[in-house]
């Protein structure tokens, strides 16, 4: 089986004032934006300057033109596929030839030497495992106490690097969270539009990554495999979920308000994931979603496409392609059944690989986790940045009494609990940005 990696496919156009606008044009337009009069920004759409995604799930309604600002949009330029006629239990069959034709791909073209970025979840173990079964010149490295990462997804990550150390050459990188703050914070390493939180603060920003590539020529990272190798819930479970909706009838029971993944569909891959409602609330149940015509908007991370904003290559591989994209989008998910929705969530077919060719120790860690922690206690150096940041962004947003809110209550939170979380850090970045861009005040 081929499957070509294009490392360029990025399906995301913008739009200002009705316009097509450049990538590189973006950060200008976003910088004029009339914050007094503004009422469709939000601070969460700073995902969506360069996603459609967010890793966690559209805005209602949002998925194909997606509102940042009154004048600026983001486009999915998604090809939509037609024919949706491939059978999900031959896909599964074939899914570890497509794994194997996508890595095939991506060393082809990219030749040296790899780091192999770790954080004991199933994609990164794969891609090490694929590495060592086809003796590649590679290095796993766990990165460990950057911003968002809670004890648990440190835990994961300690531990998994300890198995794979029996078997080739790996390593923890250990960050200095408050320093990475302030970088994000003050956008010194600043492209040209504002950056997501996601990636920027866990481990992926531009110091890690040059400390790293001291070592090799690329980094792989496992990111935008979460539909295509079919262990995600968001996925398989909302599939499943879509192919008989009489759970629609039910839906506000006290019954289905208590069905909770992953106990509803329990594995030992996801045995560490916190509670999610099924049911209710936007959680695992779409009764439309096999009939979307585009059932995946996940294109990876903006690593994959930050260079689309920087000038700098930032050297990142990962399992976003849009031929594999593609091929999950034929899928034909009637002959789904619950055997094989838990093969699927068990991440099955992957650990058995995982087995076979790296060792039964790095198999048995394998584990997806909830690594996110959103609340930050800021040192006091962060503090002082984030309290005079915030009264400028009052000063900004003097007038729209919605977004003043969310300032104030960032403040709130930092006074009486000392956190700053995603939205006040976003919020802050974003500020710095605007107060560089001094042309469009």
């Amino acid at each position: 089986m081929k499957l070509h990696y294009d490392r360029d496919w990025y399906p995301i156009k913008h739009k200002f004032k009705g316009k097509d606008i450049q990538h590189s044009q973006v950060g200008e337009c976003f910088a004029q934006t009339d914050w007094k009069n503004e009422r469709v920004f939000r601070p969460e759409k700073i995902d969506f300057l360069t996603s459609c995604y967010n890793g966690d799930r559209l805005p209602d309604g949002e998925d194909t033109v997606i509102p940042i600002t009154n004048e600026l949009e983001t486009i999915n330029a998604q090809v939509p596929v037609e024919n949706k006629d491939y059978c999900i239990k031959e896909y599964y069959n074939n899914v570890e030839k497509m794994f194997d034709a996508h890595m095939t791909s991506v060393v082809d073209q990219y030749k040296g030497k790899y780091t192999v970025l770790c954080s004991g979840g199933i994609d990164s173990n794969m891609i090490a495992a694929w590495m060592y079964k086809n003796r590649l010149d590679f290095e796993v490295i766990g990165l460990v106490d950057y911003p968002r990462q809670n004890q648990r997804g440190k835990d994961q990550v300690e531990t998994s690097i300890n198995a794979w150390k029996k078997i080739v050459p790996a390593g923890i990188m250990y960050l200095e969270k408050d320093l990475l703050i302030k970088d994000y914070i003050n956008g010194d390493t600043l492209v040209n539009l504002p950056k997501p939180i996601q990636n920027h603060l866990d481990g992926y920003d531009d110091r890690t990554n040059d400390m790293i590539k001291q070592k090799c020529d690329w980094i792989l990272h496992g990111g935008g495999s979460n539909h295509t190798m079919l262990h995600r819930a968001d996925y398989t479970l909302m599939a499943y979920n879509s192919l008989d909706t009489d759970w629609k009838k039910f839906k506000d029971t006290d019954v289905l308000n208590k069905v909770s993944f992953p106990a509803v569909c329990d594995t030992d891959y996801t045995s560490l994931l916190s509670y999610t409602n099924v049911f209710n609330n936007g959680g695992l149940a779409e009764d439309q979603w096999k009939n979307k015509k585009i059932r995946s908007v996940d294109h990876g991370c903006w690593i994959s496409y930050s260079r689309y904003y920087q000038s700098h290559d930032d050297k990142f591989l990962n399992l976003v392609n849009e031929e594999w994209s593609n091929t999950w989008e034929k899928i034909d998910w009637q002959k789904l059944d619950l055997k094989l929705l838990r093969e699927m969530l068990d991440a099955r077919v992957w650990r058995d690989y995982l087995i076979k060719h790296a060792s039964v120790d790095v198999e048995a860690i394998t584990k997806t986790v909830n690594s996110s922690n959103s609340h930050y206690t800021p040192n006091d150096e962060n503090k002082k940045i984030c309290e005079e940041t915030f009264k400028n962004l009052i000063e900004r947003f003097k007038g729209n009494i919605f977004l003043i809110r969310e300032v104030m209550g960032c403040q709130w939170l930092l006074k009486r609990y000392n956190k700053i979380n995603d939205i006040g850090m976003v919020l802050c970045h974003m500020e710095k940005f605007l107060q560089k861009v001094s042309h469009y005040q």
